[in-house]
């Protein structure tokens, strides 16, 4: 008879509709972990960033300062006469100019808190 034929499968159509649904929640809940896995990883690099960021900053206060420094030192060679500054003391004055652009550019990327 083929009527039986069709009754046997007929019970199994319904199984199919859970096992969907089950693979349906495992691929949300997959992608919901793959999402939550990449949200991580963005704030770890935003951290990251921010790390990295905050370390050029310090370094570029450093190295005003530094400059700065350096800059006081051409200041007080100019408290020197004319006979009295070495060939070294007239090298570094006229690198005095390029101090002092090293410093305003530095003093703009940092906004001159120091």
């Amino acid at each position: 008879e083929s009527g039986g034929r069709w009754e046997y499968s007929a019970p199994q159509a319904p199984t199919l509709a859970p096992m969907e649904e089950w693979e349906i929640r495992k691929l949300e809940k997959q992608r919901k972990k793959e999402q939550e896995q990449k949200e991580k990883e963005d704030k770890e690099a935003a951290i990251q960033a921010r790390k990295e960021f905050e370390k050029a900053e310090r370094d570029d206060k450093k190295k005003l300062k530094t400059l700065k420094e350096q800059l006081q030192q051409l200041d007080a060679l100019k408290e020197k006469e004319w006979d009295e500054l070495t060939e070294e003391d007239e090298e570094q004055l006229e690198g005095e100019v390029e101090l002092r652009q090293q410093i305003a550019e530095l003093e703009k990327k940092v906004g001159g808190s120091s």
